[in-house]
């Protein structure tokens, strides 16, 4: 549903930052994939970070999903989320998951909040902490458009 709402354009003409915590994080990728799978979307989405995310490593599901974000695609991860780990590997099948160790993809930003996160809840209160440590704010230039920009400031 999300990637249908993007394709529609209901955000308007500008990219989007998606940022998913846990299943969040699960639906801000399947989202990407769906993109993928639409045909020609680069650009929609300029940054996406997934927060805790209980996603498969598999390089397979990833590139697709990398080609869909234009700027930063950020896996922010702790080897400490035993939770994440038990629950979601077991029903997963999996050897490895995001959540909890780096994603070995080109253009996958790995962030490991280990000494921060001891746990999956405590994302939770840690989030504004994590957040500022990405710096989303900061302006990195990835589009460069046809036509000039206007010089009226974007509203956050």
């Amino acid at each position: 549903m999300l990637a249908e709402v993007l394709l529609n354009g209901l955000q308007g003409s500008r990219p989007v930052t998606l940022i998913g915590f846990s299943l969040g994080a699960r639906v801000v990728f399947k989202c990407l994939q769906e993109l993928a799978l639409s045909g020609n979307n680069e650009g929609i989405v300029e940054r996406a970070v997934l927060i805790g995310a209980p996603i498969s490593v598999n390089d397979e599901l990833w590139g697709p999903a990398r080609k869909m974000v234009a700027g930063r695609l950020v896996n922010v991860y702790s080897t400490k989320d035993w939770i994440l780990g038990v629950t979601f590997r077991a029903s997963l099948l999996t050897q490895g998951l995001a959540g909890i160790q780096a994603v070995q993809v080109p253009g996958v930003e790995n962030v490991d909040v280990s000494e921060l996160v001891v746990g999956h809840s405590s994302y939770l209160g840690l989030m504004q902490q994590i957040l500022e440590q990405l710096e989303l704010n900061t302006y990195y230039p990835v589009f460069s458009p046809s036509t000039p920009r206007s010089s009226t400031p974007r509203s956050k």
